[in-house]
């Protein structure tokens, strides 16, 4: 049987050695916690926070199977990776969560590198970074499914994700509003990725020129030297200066049923292709 701890301060959650922590109340961090064994987090009504208060990282994970789930990670900073969040290790499953205005240098809300990442039910809002404005995995197996991100940014590439020599899946998810300046204003897949979106939501997204030497890339979906497979989901009102909704470069590509409208690029629209394949069934 799992022991379970209750806990009410971050002081409490870090010194729990307990299989199961309970949040029973919003708590300040005051420093980075630490997990490294199987662990669940979860609050034990409604959804309570761990607020890094614009000053600290809020978790890391180093080991083990960890599960999180009905709580809020908001206000967390990182000079390096995963303002709320860094998982370096193990097995991470996010389930009806919300990750509010963190920010980091990568990942804004969550960094992951040779690990697995499973988010489900979950809300990405604010998030900021320099690339990953929200999501940021490397080597890594990522899945989204049933989430929603907005007004996420990054300064560089993907507003709200990206995913560099990884495997990531987004499933029933919608992004909106998220911004980058560079590639992929919600989504990018670099670095011999696999990316899979399936029955998502694309709309409002945008990638903007950092200078006029540099050309934006993929208002939604800006995939580099990686495969993209994109399945009957909607293109929205998303903008760039090549690639108003995708954007292609030395990507194998298959698309079918895709609804792309209403969107802008100086060059391609909806979709720009440069070296690439491409295969599509039934889009329009």
């Amino acid at each position: 049987v799992d022991a379970m701890a209750t806990v009410s301060t971050v002081d409490e959650l870090k010194a729990s050695q307990e299989d199961v922590i309970v949040l029973s109340c919003n708590m300040i961090a005051t420093s980075t916690v630490f997990v490294a064994v199987n662990t669940s987090f979860s609050s034990d009504s409604g959804k309570f926070s761990i607020d890094g208060d614009d000053l600290t990282q809020i978790m890391v994970v180093t080991g083990g199977d960890v599960l999180i789930e009905d709580i809020v990670m908001q206000r967390g900073v990182s000079s390096g990776s995963g303002g709320a969040l860094t998982v370096l290790g193990g097995g991470v499953e996010l389930i009806r969560c919300v990750f509010k205005a963190n920010r980091a240098d990568t990942g804004g809300a969550i960094y992951a590198s040779r690990s697995t990442l499973v988010i489900t039910d979950t809300v990405f809002t604010a998030n900021s970074a320099r690339d990953g404005g929200a999501v940021y995995v490397a080597e890594a197996a990522l899945s989204i499914v049933d989430c929603f991100f907005e007004m996420n940014r990054a300064d560089h590439d993907g507003g709200a994700v990206v995913a560099r020599t990884s495997n990531a899946a987004i499933e029933r998810s919608t992004l909106v509003s998220n911004a980058a300046v560079g590639a992929g204003g919600a989504v990018i897949a670099c670095a011999s990725s696999l990316l899979v979106a399936t029955d998502s939501t694309f709309r409002g997204n945008k990638a903007v020129s950092p200078e006029p030497a540099i050309i934006a890339k993929g208002g939604a979906i800006a995939g580099s030297e990686s495969k993209l497979f994109l399945k009957r989901s909607r293109f929205d009102a998303n903008s760039a200066e090549q690639g108003g909704a995708i954007s292609n470069v030395l990507c194998t590509m298959s698309t079918s049923g895709l609804k792309i409208k209403k969107n802008t690029a100086h060059l391609g629209g909806g979709v720009s292709m440069q070296q690439g394949d491409w295969s599509d069934v039934g889009s329009g």
